[in-house]
Protein backbone atom coordinates (compact mmCIF):
# COMPACT_ATOMS: atom_id res chain seq x y z
CA UNK A 1 0.00 0.00 0.00
CA UNK A 2 3.07 2.23 -0.20
CA UNK A 3 3.11 3.30 3.45
CA UNK A 4 5.94 3.10 5.93
CA UNK A 5 5.27 0.99 9.04
CA UNK A 6 3.15 -1.36 6.95
CA UNK A 7 2.62 -5.06 7.67
CA UNK A 8 0.24 -7.65 6.31
CA UNK A 9 -1.59 -8.20 9.62
CA UNK A 10 -1.86 -6.19 12.83
CA UNK A 11 -3.27 -7.87 15.94
CA UNK A 12 -4.67 -5.90 18.86
CA UNK A 13 -4.25 -7.90 22.08
CA UNK A 14 -1.80 -10.47 23.41
CA UNK A 15 -4.18 -12.88 25.13
CA UNK A 16 -4.69 -16.47 23.94
CA UNK A 17 -6.75 -15.39 20.92
CA UNK A 18 -4.26 -12.80 19.72
CA UNK A 19 -1.21 -14.96 20.31
CA UNK A 20 -2.78 -18.02 18.63
CA UNK A 21 -3.51 -16.00 15.49
CA UNK A 22 0.01 -14.53 15.53
CA UNK A 23 1.64 -17.96 15.84
CA UNK A 24 -0.23 -19.51 12.92
CA UNK A 25 0.06 -16.50 10.63
CA UNK A 26 3.76 -16.07 11.31
CA UNK A 27 4.32 -19.77 10.64
CA UNK A 28 2.59 -19.26 7.29
CA UNK A 29 5.12 -16.57 6.37
CA UNK A 30 2.76 -13.65 6.89
CA UNK A 31 4.21 -10.49 8.44
CA UNK A 32 2.47 -9.87 11.75
CA UNK A 33 2.64 -7.07 14.32
CA UNK A 34 0.98 -7.66 17.71
CA UNK A 35 0.33 -4.86 20.19
CA UNK A 36 -0.63 -5.47 23.82
CA UNK A 37 -1.23 -2.74 26.36
CA UNK A 38 0.17 -4.79 29.26
CA UNK A 39 3.54 -6.15 30.28
CA UNK A 40 3.49 -9.94 30.54
CA UNK A 41 3.12 -11.97 32.65
CA UNK A 42 -0.04 -10.33 33.95
CA UNK A 43 -3.14 -11.58 35.79
CA UNK A 44 -6.26 -12.79 34.00
CA UNK A 45 -9.22 -14.93 35.04
CA UNK A 46 -10.52 -17.84 32.98
CA UNK A 47 -8.33 -20.72 34.05
CA UNK A 48 -10.07 -23.89 32.85
CA UNK A 49 -10.08 -25.46 29.40
CA UNK A 50 -12.35 -27.79 27.46
CA UNK A 51 -11.44 -30.95 25.57
CA UNK A 52 -10.33 -29.23 22.38
CA UNK A 53 -7.59 -27.33 24.23
CA UNK A 54 -4.88 -30.05 23.94
CA UNK A 55 -5.51 -30.24 20.19
CA UNK A 56 -5.03 -26.48 19.88
CA UNK A 57 -1.91 -26.55 22.05
CA UNK A 58 -0.41 -29.23 19.82
CA UNK A 59 -1.29 -27.20 16.74
CA UNK A 60 0.48 -24.19 18.25
CA UNK A 61 3.47 -26.25 19.41
CA UNK A 62 3.21 -25.48 23.12
CA UNK A 63 1.60 -28.45 24.89
CA UNK A 64 4.91 -29.92 26.10
CA UNK A 65 6.02 -26.51 27.36
CA UNK A 66 2.77 -26.08 29.25
CA UNK A 67 3.12 -29.50 30.85
CA UNK A 68 6.64 -28.58 31.93
CA UNK A 69 5.17 -25.69 33.91
CA UNK A 70 3.44 -28.26 36.11
CA UNK A 71 -0.15 -27.43 35.18
CA UNK A 72 -2.92 -29.75 36.33
CA UNK A 73 -4.72 -32.02 33.93
CA UNK A 74 -8.48 -31.69 34.07
CA UNK A 75 -10.14 -35.08 33.86
CA UNK A 76 -13.80 -34.12 34.21
CA UNK A 77 -16.50 -32.04 35.83
CA UNK A 78 -18.23 -32.54 39.17
CA UNK A 79 -21.79 -31.19 38.92
CA UNK A 80 -23.69 -30.39 42.11
CA UNK A 81 -26.74 -29.37 40.09
CA UNK A 82 -30.17 -30.57 41.15
CA UNK A 83 -28.37 -33.81 41.88
CA UNK A 84 -24.71 -34.76 41.90
CA UNK A 85 -22.93 -36.39 38.99
CA UNK A 86 -19.48 -36.60 37.43
CA UNK A 87 -18.44 -36.19 33.84
CA UNK A 88 -15.40 -38.45 33.80
CA UNK A 89 -13.19 -38.34 30.72
CA UNK A 90 -10.66 -40.83 32.07
CA UNK A 91 -12.39 -43.84 30.56
CA UNK A 92 -11.95 -42.44 27.04
CA UNK A 93 -8.45 -41.05 27.57
CA UNK A 94 -9.64 -37.48 27.02
CA UNK A 95 -8.29 -34.63 29.09
CA UNK A 96 -7.70 -30.91 29.17
CA UNK A 97 -5.92 -28.50 31.50
CA UNK A 98 -6.42 -25.96 34.26
CA UNK A 99 -3.94 -23.12 33.79
CA UNK A 100 -2.73 -20.01 35.52
CA UNK A 101 -3.45 -17.44 32.89
CA UNK A 102 -0.49 -15.21 33.72
CA UNK A 103 2.01 -17.89 32.73
CA UNK A 104 -0.19 -19.48 30.04
CA UNK A 105 -0.73 -16.21 28.18
CA UNK A 106 2.97 -15.36 28.51
CA UNK A 107 3.91 -18.76 27.10
CA UNK A 108 1.76 -18.20 24.01
CA UNK A 109 3.07 -14.68 23.52
CA UNK A 110 6.69 -15.87 23.62
CA UNK A 111 5.80 -18.62 21.15
CA UNK A 112 4.40 -15.97 18.77
CA UNK A 113 7.72 -14.10 18.93
CA UNK A 114 9.62 -17.32 18.37
CA UNK A 115 7.58 -17.98 15.22
CA UNK A 116 8.45 -14.58 13.80
CA UNK A 117 5.67 -12.25 14.89
CA UNK A 118 6.78 -8.82 16.10
CA UNK A 119 5.35 -8.40 19.59
CA UNK A 120 5.11 -5.02 21.32
CA UNK A 121 4.17 -5.09 24.99
CA UNK A 122 3.07 -1.96 26.85
CA UNK A 123 1.86 -0.52 23.55
CA UNK A 124 -1.74 0.66 23.78
CA UNK A 125 -3.87 1.05 20.66
CA UNK A 126 -5.36 4.50 21.04
CA UNK A 127 -7.22 4.62 17.76
CA UNK A 128 -8.12 2.42 14.80
CA UNK A 129 -7.42 4.13 11.47
CA UNK A 130 -9.91 3.86 8.62
CA UNK A 131 -10.15 4.58 4.92
CA UNK A 132 -13.87 4.89 4.45
CA UNK A 133 -15.33 1.90 6.29
CA UNK A 134 -12.22 -0.26 6.02
CA UNK A 135 -9.75 -0.47 8.94
CA UNK A 136 -6.26 0.17 7.58
CA UNK A 137 -4.13 0.58 10.71
CA UNK A 138 -3.77 1.69 14.30
CA UNK A 139 -2.42 4.60 16.29
CA UNK A 140 -0.31 3.21 19.13
CA UNK A 141 0.90 4.89 22.30
CA UNK A 142 4.04 3.88 24.18
CA UNK A 143 5.74 6.01 26.84
CA UNK A 144 3.49 8.92 25.86
CA UNK A 145 4.72 8.75 22.25
CA UNK A 146 2.29 7.96 19.44
CA UNK A 147 2.96 6.23 16.13
CA UNK A 148 0.80 5.00 13.25
CA UNK A 149 1.06 1.49 11.85
CA UNK A 150 -0.74 0.22 8.76
CA UNK A 151 -1.87 -3.19 7.55
CA UNK A 152 -3.83 -5.21 5.03
CA UNK A 153 -5.88 -6.88 7.77
CA UNK A 154 -6.59 -5.96 11.36
CA UNK A 155 -7.44 -8.67 13.90
CA UNK A 156 -9.29 -7.34 16.92
CA UNK A 157 -8.30 -9.58 19.83
CA UNK A 158 -8.77 -6.81 22.38
CA UNK A 159 -10.91 -8.96 24.69
CA UNK A 160 -13.83 -7.37 26.47
CA UNK A 161 -12.65 -3.93 25.36
CA UNK A 162 -14.08 -5.02 21.98
CA UNK A 163 -12.62 -2.04 20.16
CA UNK A 164 -14.20 -2.62 16.76
CA UNK A 165 -17.59 -4.01 17.79
CA UNK A 166 -18.24 -1.66 20.70
CA UNK A 167 -16.39 1.55 19.97
CA UNK A 168 -16.36 1.79 16.18
CA UNK A 169 -19.00 -0.41 14.57
CA UNK A 170 -21.48 -0.06 17.46
CA UNK A 171 -22.65 -3.59 16.71
CA UNK A 172 -22.30 -5.33 20.08
CA UNK A 173 -25.54 -6.91 21.28
CA UNK A 174 -26.00 -7.84 24.96
CA UNK A 175 -27.50 -11.21 25.82
CA UNK A 176 -30.16 -10.31 28.35
CA UNK A 177 -30.48 -13.94 29.44
CA UNK A 178 -26.94 -14.04 30.82
CA UNK A 179 -26.49 -10.67 32.50
CA UNK A 180 -24.74 -11.70 35.71
CA UNK A 181 -22.21 -10.54 38.29
CA UNK A 182 -19.23 -12.65 39.34
CA UNK A 183 -17.15 -12.39 42.50
CA UNK A 184 -14.09 -14.60 42.85
CA UNK A 185 -10.96 -15.24 44.86
CA UNK A 186 -8.31 -17.87 45.53
CA UNK A 187 -8.29 -20.29 48.46
CA UNK A 188 -5.41 -22.28 49.94
CA UNK A 189 -5.68 -25.75 51.53
CA UNK A 190 -9.13 -26.54 50.12
CA UNK A 191 -10.44 -30.10 50.11
CA UNK A 192 -10.71 -32.05 46.87
CA UNK A 193 -14.18 -33.24 45.71
CA UNK A 194 -13.10 -36.82 46.45
CA UNK A 195 -13.19 -35.98 50.17
CA UNK A 196 -16.90 -35.17 50.14
CA UNK A 197 -19.14 -37.57 52.04
CA UNK A 198 -20.77 -40.02 49.65
CA UNK A 199 -18.59 -38.97 46.71
CA UNK A 200 -17.92 -42.60 45.82
CA UNK A 201 -21.65 -43.02 45.23
CA UNK A 202 -21.91 -40.11 42.77
CA UNK A 203 -22.99 -41.17 39.30
CA UNK A 204 -19.89 -41.44 37.12
CA UNK A 205 -17.47 -41.87 40.04
CA UNK A 206 -13.98 -43.20 39.43
CA UNK A 207 -10.97 -42.96 41.70
CA UNK A 208 -8.92 -42.18 38.58
CA UNK A 209 -10.60 -38.88 37.76
CA UNK A 210 -8.04 -36.07 37.71
CA UNK A 211 -8.70 -32.64 39.22
CA UNK A 212 -12.33 -32.14 38.19
CA UNK A 213 -13.74 -28.63 38.16
CA UNK A 214 -16.66 -28.24 40.59
CA UNK A 215 -19.88 -26.57 39.42
CA UNK A 216 -22.43 -26.06 42.22
CA UNK A 217 -25.88 -24.52 41.88
CA UNK A 218 -27.17 -22.11 44.55
CA UNK A 219 -30.57 -20.39 44.76
CA UNK A 220 -29.57 -17.20 42.93
CA UNK A 221 -26.75 -18.48 40.77
CA UNK A 222 -23.89 -20.96 40.86
CA UNK A 223 -20.28 -21.39 42.01
CA UNK A 224 -17.15 -22.64 40.28
CA UNK A 225 -14.14 -24.31 41.92
CA UNK A 226 -11.00 -24.72 39.78
CA UNK A 227 -7.90 -26.44 41.25
CA UNK A 228 -4.67 -24.77 40.11
CA UNK A 229 -1.12 -26.07 40.26
CA UNK A 230 -0.05 -23.29 42.65
CA UNK A 231 -2.13 -25.25 45.21
CA UNK A 232 -4.97 -22.73 45.27
CA UNK A 233 -8.61 -23.26 44.39
CA UNK A 234 -10.16 -20.56 42.22
CA UNK A 235 -13.67 -20.05 43.64
CA UNK A 236 -16.13 -17.84 41.80
CA UNK A 237 -19.70 -16.95 42.69
CA UNK A 238 -21.94 -16.10 39.72
CA UNK A 239 -25.13 -14.24 40.62
CA UNK A 240 -28.00 -12.76 38.68
CA UNK A 241 -27.32 -9.08 38.10
CA UNK A 242 -30.82 -8.28 39.38
CA UNK A 243 -30.24 -10.24 42.56
CA UNK A 244 -26.83 -8.67 43.14
CA UNK A 245 -28.26 -5.19 42.65
CA UNK A 246 -31.00 -5.97 45.18
CA UNK A 247 -28.57 -6.91 47.97
CA UNK A 248 -25.47 -4.80 47.35
CA UNK A 249 -26.84 -1.82 49.29
CA UNK A 250 -27.28 -3.92 52.41
CA UNK A 251 -24.24 -6.20 52.15
CA UNK A 252 -20.58 -5.81 51.25
CA UNK A 253 -19.04 -7.78 48.39
CA UNK A 254 -17.33 -10.02 50.93
CA UNK A 255 -20.61 -10.70 52.72
CA UNK A 256 -22.41 -11.50 49.48
CA UNK A 257 -19.61 -13.84 48.44
CA UNK A 258 -19.47 -15.62 51.81
CA UNK A 259 -23.23 -16.07 52.04
CA UNK A 260 -23.35 -17.56 48.56
CA UNK A 261 -20.67 -20.13 49.47
CA UNK A 262 -22.62 -21.15 52.56
CA UNK A 263 -25.64 -21.85 50.34
CA UNK A 264 -23.73 -24.68 48.65
CA UNK A 265 -23.18 -27.71 50.85
CA UNK A 266 -20.55 -29.05 48.46
CA UNK A 267 -18.57 -25.83 48.27
CA UNK A 268 -18.90 -25.22 52.00
CA UNK A 269 -17.34 -28.65 52.65
CA UNK A 270 -14.58 -28.11 50.11
CA UNK A 271 -13.60 -24.81 51.74
CA UNK A 272 -14.06 -25.87 55.37
CA UNK A 273 -10.28 -26.12 56.10
CA UNK A 274 -9.28 -23.44 53.57
CA UNK A 275 -8.48 -19.75 53.80
CA UNK A 276 -8.97 -17.00 51.23
CA UNK A 277 -5.51 -15.78 50.21
CA UNK A 278 -6.38 -13.12 47.62
CA UNK A 279 -8.50 -10.01 47.33
CA UNK A 280 -11.96 -10.51 45.85
CA UNK A 281 -12.29 -9.60 42.20
CA UNK A 282 -15.48 -8.70 40.37
CA UNK A 283 -16.95 -8.33 36.91
CA UNK A 284 -20.51 -7.74 35.70
CA UNK A 285 -22.83 -7.60 32.68
CA UNK A 286 -20.61 -9.81 30.60
CA UNK A 287 -22.54 -11.71 27.94
CA UNK A 288 -22.70 -10.19 24.47
CA UNK A 289 -22.31 -11.00 20.79
CA UNK A 290 -21.14 -8.94 17.86
CA UNK A 291 -23.30 -8.53 14.78
CA UNK A 292 -20.23 -8.09 12.55
CA UNK A 293 -17.55 -10.78 12.53
CA UNK A 294 -15.34 -10.09 9.52
CA UNK A 295 -15.24 -7.85 6.50
CA UNK A 296 -12.91 -5.87 4.27
CA UNK A 297 -9.78 -5.26 6.31
CA UNK A 298 -10.76 -6.92 9.59
CA UNK A 299 -11.58 -10.02 11.64
CA UNK A 300 -12.90 -10.03 15.22
CA UNK A 301 -11.82 -12.94 17.45
CA UNK A 302 -12.28 -14.22 20.99
CA UNK A 303 -13.89 -12.04 23.64
CA UNK A 304 -13.76 -9.05 21.30
CA UNK A 305 -16.46 -10.86 19.31
CA UNK A 306 -18.49 -12.76 21.90
CA UNK A 307 -18.55 -13.57 25.56
CA UNK A 308 -20.78 -16.36 26.82
CA UNK A 309 -21.69 -17.28 30.36
CA UNK A 310 -18.68 -19.20 31.82
CA UNK A 311 -20.75 -22.13 33.09
CA UNK A 312 -19.00 -24.70 30.88
CA UNK A 313 -15.50 -23.14 30.89
CA UNK A 314 -15.54 -22.63 27.14
CA UNK A 315 -14.26 -19.05 26.90
CA UNK A 316 -10.48 -19.41 26.66
CA UNK A 317 -10.51 -22.42 24.34
CA UNK A 318 -13.25 -21.04 22.11
CA UNK A 319 -11.34 -17.78 21.78
CA UNK A 320 -8.28 -19.68 20.56
CA UNK A 321 -10.42 -21.73 18.17
CA UNK A 322 -11.76 -18.53 16.62
CA UNK A 323 -8.20 -17.41 15.98
CA UNK A 324 -7.32 -20.68 14.27
CA UNK A 325 -10.31 -20.14 11.99
CA UNK A 326 -9.29 -16.53 11.44
CA UNK A 327 -5.71 -17.47 10.57
CA UNK A 328 -6.94 -20.05 8.09
CA UNK A 329 -9.19 -17.44 6.50
CA UNK A 330 -6.44 -14.84 6.14
CA UNK A 331 -4.04 -17.42 4.74
CA UNK A 332 -6.65 -18.37 2.17
CA UNK A 333 -7.23 -14.71 1.24
CA UNK A 334 -3.55 -14.41 0.34
CA UNK A 335 -3.80 -17.63 -1.69
CA UNK A 336 -6.33 -15.78 -3.89
CA UNK A 337 -8.30 -18.92 -4.76
CA UNK A 338 -11.52 -17.89 -3.01
CA UNK A 339 -13.17 -14.48 -3.11
CA UNK A 340 -12.61 -12.61 0.18
CA UNK A 341 -16.33 -11.96 0.50
CA UNK A 342 -17.00 -15.70 0.65
CA UNK A 343 -14.29 -16.13 3.27
CA UNK A 344 -15.77 -13.35 5.42
CA UNK A 345 -19.16 -15.02 5.11
CA UNK A 346 -17.75 -18.40 6.09
CA UNK A 347 -15.98 -17.00 9.15
CA UNK A 348 -19.06 -15.19 10.40
CA UNK A 349 -21.40 -18.10 9.77
CA UNK A 350 -19.11 -20.63 11.41
CA UNK A 351 -18.46 -18.48 14.49
CA UNK A 352 -22.06 -17.37 14.90
CA UNK A 353 -23.42 -20.90 14.75
CA UNK A 354 -20.96 -22.19 17.34
CA UNK A 355 -21.83 -19.28 19.61
CA UNK A 356 -25.59 -19.76 19.45
CA UNK A 357 -25.28 -23.51 19.77
CA UNK A 358 -23.28 -23.21 22.97
CA UNK A 359 -25.52 -20.46 24.34
CA UNK A 360 -28.55 -22.66 23.83
CA UNK A 361 -26.95 -25.55 25.72
CA UNK A 362 -26.10 -23.26 28.64
CA UNK A 363 -29.68 -21.97 28.68
CA UNK A 364 -30.98 -25.52 28.67
CA UNK A 365 -28.71 -26.40 31.59
CA UNK A 366 -30.12 -23.47 33.52
CA UNK A 367 -33.61 -24.64 32.60
CA UNK A 368 -32.79 -28.11 33.91
CA UNK A 369 -32.19 -26.55 37.34
CA UNK A 370 -35.30 -24.43 37.09
CA UNK A 371 -37.83 -23.98 39.85
CA UNK A 372 -40.96 -21.75 39.70
CA UNK A 373 -39.77 -19.67 42.65
CA UNK A 374 -36.20 -19.26 41.44
CA UNK A 375 -35.79 -16.07 39.42
CA UNK A 376 -32.26 -16.93 38.31
CA UNK A 377 -33.03 -20.21 36.59
CA UNK A 378 -36.37 -18.95 35.34
CA UNK A 379 -34.82 -16.00 33.53
CA UNK A 380 -31.48 -17.42 32.38
CA UNK A 381 -32.76 -18.99 29.21
CA UNK A 382 -32.45 -17.48 25.78
CA UNK A 383 -35.48 -15.38 24.91
CA UNK A 384 -37.18 -14.43 21.66
CA UNK A 385 -35.31 -11.12 21.78
CA UNK A 386 -32.01 -12.97 22.00
CA UNK A 387 -32.92 -15.45 19.27
CA UNK A 388 -33.86 -13.16 16.42
CA UNK A 389 -33.58 -13.97 12.74
CA UNK A 390 -30.58 -16.04 11.71
CA UNK A 391 -29.74 -16.94 15.31
CA UNK A 392 -33.06 -18.75 15.75
CA UNK A 393 -32.62 -20.56 12.43
CA UNK A 394 -29.14 -21.65 13.51
CA UNK A 395 -30.48 -23.03 16.79
CA UNK A 396 -33.20 -25.01 15.04
CA UNK A 397 -30.67 -26.43 12.59
CA UNK A 398 -28.04 -27.22 15.23
CA UNK A 399 -30.44 -28.92 17.62
CA UNK A 400 -32.53 -30.92 15.20
CA UNK A 401 -31.56 -34.09 17.08
CA UNK A 402 -32.60 -32.65 20.44
CA UNK A 403 -35.95 -31.39 19.23
CA UNK A 404 -36.64 -34.15 16.71
CA UNK A 405 -40.20 -35.34 16.26
CA UNK A 406 -41.76 -31.90 15.89
CA UNK A 407 -43.95 -31.72 12.82
CA UNK A 408 -43.08 -28.17 11.82
CA UNK A 409 -40.23 -26.30 13.45
CA UNK A 410 -41.26 -23.12 11.68
CA UNK A 411 -44.29 -22.91 13.95
CA UNK A 412 -42.24 -23.17 17.16
CA UNK A 413 -41.34 -19.93 18.92
CA UNK A 414 -37.92 -19.37 20.52
CA UNK A 415 -39.30 -19.64 24.05
CA UNK A 416 -41.23 -22.81 23.18
CA UNK A 417 -38.12 -24.30 21.61
CA UNK A 418 -36.08 -23.60 24.75
CA UNK A 419 -38.77 -25.19 26.94
CA UNK A 420 -39.03 -28.26 24.72
CA UNK A 421 -35.27 -28.75 24.74
CA UNK A 422 -35.11 -28.16 28.50
CA UNK A 423 -37.87 -30.68 29.15
CA UNK A 424 -36.30 -33.31 26.92
CA UNK A 425 -32.85 -32.80 28.36
CA UNK A 426 -34.02 -32.74 31.95
CA UNK A 427 -34.19 -36.50 32.39
CA UNK A 428 -31.06 -37.33 30.39
CA UNK A 429 -28.96 -34.21 30.76
CA UNK A 430 -26.06 -36.10 32.31
CA UNK A 431 -25.59 -38.01 29.06
CA UNK A 432 -26.21 -35.04 26.79
CA UNK A 433 -23.84 -32.69 28.59
CA UNK A 434 -20.97 -35.07 27.86
CA UNK A 435 -20.83 -33.89 24.25
CA UNK A 436 -20.66 -30.20 25.08
CA UNK A 437 -16.91 -29.85 25.75
CA UNK A 438 -16.19 -31.65 22.47
CA UNK A 439 -18.42 -29.52 20.30
CA UNK A 440 -15.75 -27.16 18.97
CA UNK A 441 -14.05 -29.97 17.09
CA UNK A 442 -16.68 -32.52 16.20
CA UNK A 443 -15.33 -34.23 13.06
CA UNK A 444 -16.94 -33.45 9.71
CA UNK A 445 -19.60 -31.21 11.16
CA UNK A 446 -20.75 -28.49 8.77
CA UNK A 447 -21.01 -26.09 11.71
CA UNK A 448 -17.30 -26.32 12.50
CA UNK A 449 -14.03 -25.62 10.76
CA UNK A 450 -12.21 -28.64 9.35
CA UNK A 451 -8.54 -28.33 10.27
CA UNK A 452 -6.92 -30.47 7.59
CA UNK A 453 -5.19 -28.58 6.14
CA UNK A 454 -5.36 -25.01 7.42
CA UNK A 455 -7.30 -23.92 4.40
CA UNK A 456 -10.85 -23.35 3.29
CA UNK A 457 -11.31 -25.32 0.08
CA UNK A 458 -14.59 -26.61 1.48
CA UNK A 459 -15.61 -23.16 2.66
CA UNK A 460 -16.40 -21.86 -0.80
CA UNK A 461 -19.01 -24.55 -1.35
CA UNK A 462 -20.32 -23.98 2.19
CA UNK A 463 -20.63 -20.22 1.67
CA UNK A 464 -22.56 -20.72 -1.54
CA UNK A 465 -25.25 -22.82 0.18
Amino acid sequence: MGRSNHSQVIIIGGGPAGSAAAILLAQAGIKVLLFDKDKHPRYHVGESGILSLPFLLQLLGVEDRLVNLGVKRKGGVFFDWNERWLINWGATGDYTYHVERSEFDHLLLKRAQECGAQVFEEHKVKEILFEGERPVGVKVENSKKEKDYFCDYLIDASGRSALLARQYFKCQKPLKAFQNTALWGYWLKANAPSTLAGFEDVDGYSDEIENPITISAIPNGWIWGIPLHNKTLSVGVVLSQKYYDSVKKEMSKSEIYSRAILESEAMKDLLEPACLVSPLRMTADWSYVTEKWAGPGYFIVGDAAVFIDPLLSTGMTSAMLSSVTCAACIKEIYNKKIAPEKIFQFYGTDYRRRFWRLSFVIGALYAAKGHPSDLFYKTHCLTSKDLEGAAYDDIKRSFSSVISGLEDLKEVTASELQKIAGDRLRSSFKEYINIVPKMPYLPRNDLELIFEPLGLEDAARFAEK
